[in-house]
């Protein structure tokens, strides 16, 4: 297809409806030019194509698809050829359900272990995020399938993030907040990035041309798409403007009649409509291979190798006396009901339709072990403490005991944030009364983020499964067994308590205005410079056997040393490159991730790891020349096998030709001593600017881009929500009991959560742009204003 002439042959009223969506799903097609119809899905640990005609707010079930583990485990591999695997069986179910897009991977920094959506995410480093990621798309889109790197940009929580702005400095912007993503459109070309919800620094991510054509397209060199998140388009013709080109989805009524007038009066120019309609043209071109193709489809293939994916990343925490792998023993007790009912994945748009899951209790079936099962708890009730009593009753002195805990599905989805980082107390207080009975206790860890662990000192084993993947309860058994060595490595830290976290003091308290005071001092970064001791530090992970590490020399850019395996089976061992910055030029982190590979080990084998570290390895954001830059002096580094288990270190001086600025003002603020949590005054410091104040809209300041939540105290506020639950009760056929479930509490949280703006033009006429102005009116104390506007909708 030639897209020149295809976009020649399309009026004015067609290329306004190519940039916006046909349906829920789809994007416009023209079959009289031959332009056909193509499929975006969400993602991306499987496929969630819904079944039936797509539905306004994308509850509808879908099609059974191989439920891989979720980023929050597959990045614990730190293996990038197996996420570019993992890509190409993806791209491999795509073509056989004719989807042409898949809507991931989203690579947002874990900036606090509280947000809903952590599960669905790789790391707290944007390094190792940005190359995992590169690899997936790369995976998926050699199948011919494109991706749409999510969601760009500043997007850390869940909870309002359709309406607020994360207020970012511009080092923390682009050293942490949008390095993974540069890292990802520089290696990999993802077909499509899909724009977050939120603003930035004020202005929202779909208007804003900095962010969408000067950083990502100019300075990036992305050649791509650029879609809206579902509902995240603000104006039409100033989106497209600033450089987006396709929101999701469509409402053409009102986008046709918006953007013809911006067209008329020349706040938009027809070429600025040209360019967003060719990307889209382009999108299309390129689907048209894959949706010719043919693939024989294997479930069991693709099943195995998502076990592979999980047995290569599930991590194990802790071993005492080498408690694990399990020796042969008659029997063995088993704990905890989420061994028999597994949580695999994490709820909201990217919930998968697995095709066979199989637990925890299913594995020791299959490898034929003996033993006793006995829930413990219930997950349906997290205070509910009736059978610990009965669960432990029989416990033998130095009796060994599994117990299988977690995160519970209510717990953490999209659409909202975590309260705390404790586990269900069930769950602990089952622990607690087993360790009065033994002290040999292997805890099996489910969930998508970090947990604390009261009891992590007084167990013997610890093993971290994250959310597995349909196959996952296999792999825990192999793991446990031996069959399979452990390797993962945590792509983020666990502190001993949530109050060490940098962010904790505001994060969930500011709505509308969130500041991110810590700047760059994010994970590992903070934990490792304030020596602050944590529970596992970041890249922690233990093996069956041991490795050593020898003889670190750095010549002409190339870091070399020995790793050798110094136990009795083969394993993998994931090396990690640090750099330390000593130059004092500006505030830095005591060091951070510049490389890392993944090694397998014959027993006794010994390689000669060769890596190169560019000059990027020593940059840093410079604020006063608006660039990277390197600064001239002493740098360490530091090869580990954590963040805080480095195995060798060589310090270097480095002298470059390249810019220089030593900035001083830092040396009295909080980014120095890293004491306490930093002040609305050290923010300030960094943000180089007075920074905005969280404050709740008041009568009078409501807008069409305000949501029903901002309105919650108001008269009409309360009302609304009262009709809104009903209406996703009808919509969605949800009984009064399920309105209890994740899945309910996610879309009652979007519906409350969404501005009324984005909502009119979801709902395809269900909330009229009359009705949605008349909320306004009435919400701002204008009760004629408001009745008329709700008096016309019920003639309409």
């Amino acid at each position: 297809m030639n897209i020149q002439v295809v976009l020649s042959q399309l009026s004015t009223e067609d290329k306004i409806r190519l940039c916006s969506g046909k349906d829920f799903w789809h994007i416009e097609s023209y079959p009289e030019l031959e332009i056909p119809e193509i499929m975006v899905t969400d993602g991306p640990h499987g496929l969630r194509k819904q079944l039936g005609d797509s539905d306004q707010l994308g509850i509808s079930d879908s099609f059974p698809s191989v439920c891989f583990p979720t980023a929050s485990l597959s990045a614990c591999s730190w293996d990038k050829e197996l996420l570019y695997k993992m890509g190409q069986v993806l791209g491999e179910e795509a073509i056989d359900q004719k989807v042409s897009v898949i809507l991931g991977p989203g690579i947002n920094i874990k900036r606090n272990p509280l947000c809903g959506r952590n599960f669905e995410y790789f790391s707290e480093d944007p390094l190792l995020s940005g190359l995992l990621a590169s690899k997936m798309i790369q995976g998926i889109q050699s199948q011919g399938i494109g991706t749409s790197l999510k969601h760009f940009a500043g997007n850390n929580q869940e909870s309002d993030r359709m309406t607020g702005s994360s207020n970012i400095d511009q080092r923390a912007l682009f050293e942490i907040y949008l390095k993974s993503f540069e890292l990802a459109i520089k290696q990999a070309q993802p077909w499509t990035v899909m724009c977050s919800y939120n603003k930035i620094n004020g202005i929202h991510s779909s208007s804003n041309p900095w962010l969408l054509n000067q950083v990502l397209r100019e300075s990036w060199g992305f050649k791509g798409l650029v879609m809206s998140d579902w509902g995240a388009a603000h104006e039409r013709s100033v989106d497209i403007k600033a450089g987006l080109d396709l929101e999701m989805p469509g409402n053409h009524h009102f986008y046709l009649d918006q953007v013809k007038k911006a067209l008329e009066d020349g706040s938009l120019k027809m070429e600025e409509l040209d360019k967003s309609a060719l990307r889209v043209l382009d999108l299309i071109n390129k689907s048209l291979p894959a949706l010719r193709r043919k693939v024989d489809f294997d479930e069991v293939t693709h099943r195995a190798f998502a076990r592979k994916v999980a047995q290569e990343s599930i991590v194990l925490l802790k071993n005492e006396d080498h408690l694990l792998p399990l020796k042969e023993k008659s029997s063995i007790l088993v704990l905890g009901e989420l061994a028999q009912i597994p949580r695999i994945q994490g709820s909201g748009s990217s919930q998968v339709h697995p095709i066979k899951v199989e637990s925890f209790l299913d594995g020791l079936d299959q490898a034929k072990i003996i033993y006793h099962f006995e829930k413990g708890y219930n997950v349906l009730n997290s205070d509910d403490f009736s059978l610990i009593d009965n669960a432990t009753r029989n416990i033998q002195l130095d009796q060994e005991v599994i117990v299988f805990v977690g995160l519970t599905e209510e717990l953490e989805s999209e659409g909202f944030d975590r309260l705390n980082m404790a586990l269900p107390r069930s769950h602990d207080q089952l622990i607690e009364t087993v360790l009065k009975k033994t002290s040999q206790v292997i805890v099996i860890l489910a969930g998508g983020s970090v947990v604390e662990m009261p009891w992590a000192s007084k167990v013997k084993a610890i093993v971290n499964g994250y959310l597995p993947g349909e196959a996952g309860g296999l792999a825990l058994v192999d793991v446990i067994t031996g069959k399979v060595n452990p390797s993962g490595k945590l792509a983020e830290t666990y502190p001993l308590s949530y109050e060490d976290c940098p962010s904790s003091d505001h994060f969930g308290y500011e709505q509308k205005q969130v500041n991110y005071r810590e700047s760059i001092f994010v994970g590992y970064r903070y934990y490792d410079s304030a020596k602050k001791e944590v529970l596992y530090p970041f890249g922690h992970g233990l093996s069956y056997t041991t490795f050593s590490y020898r003889d670190l020399s750095y010549v002409e850019n190339v870091l070399s040393f020995t790793l050798t395996n110094t136990g009795e089976r083969s394993g993998s061992e994931v090396i990690q490159i640090y750099v330390s910055n000593k130059t004092k030029a500006n505030f830095f982190a005591s060091h951070e991730l510049k490389a890392f590979e993944k090694i397998t080990l014959k027993p006794g084998e010994s390689k000669v790891i060769h890596l190169s570290l560019d000059e990027s390895a020593f940059e840093y954001y410079d604020t006063s020349y608006q660039r990277f830059i390197c600064a001239d002096g002493e740098y360490e580094i530091q090869v580990g096998a954590s963040s805080q288990d480095i195995r060798l270190r060589k310090t270097i001086t480095l002298k470059t030709n390249g810019l220089q600025h030593v900035e001083k003002a830092w040396h009295n603020t909080w980014y120095e001593t890293l004491e306490g949590k930093p002040s609305d005054k050290d923010f300030e410091f960094v943000y180089e600017k007075a920074i905005p104040i969280d404050q709740p809209l008041r009568k009078g300041e409501f807008s069409i881009d305000s949501s029903l939540n901002d309105m919650s105290h108001t008269l009409i506020g309360k009302m609304m929500k009262i009709v809104s639950r009903n209406m996703l009760m009808k919509a969605g056929n949800y009984s009064p009991s399920d309105t209890q479930s994740n899945q309910f509490k996610m879309m009652m949280s979007f519906v409350m959560t969404t501005p009324l703006r984005s909502t009119m033009l979801m709902s395809q006429g269900a909330l009229s742009e009359s009705l949605a102005y008349a909320i306004v009116d009435l919400a701002n104390g204008h009760t004629i204003k408001g009745l008329k506007g709700l008096l016309k909708k019920k003639h309409d």
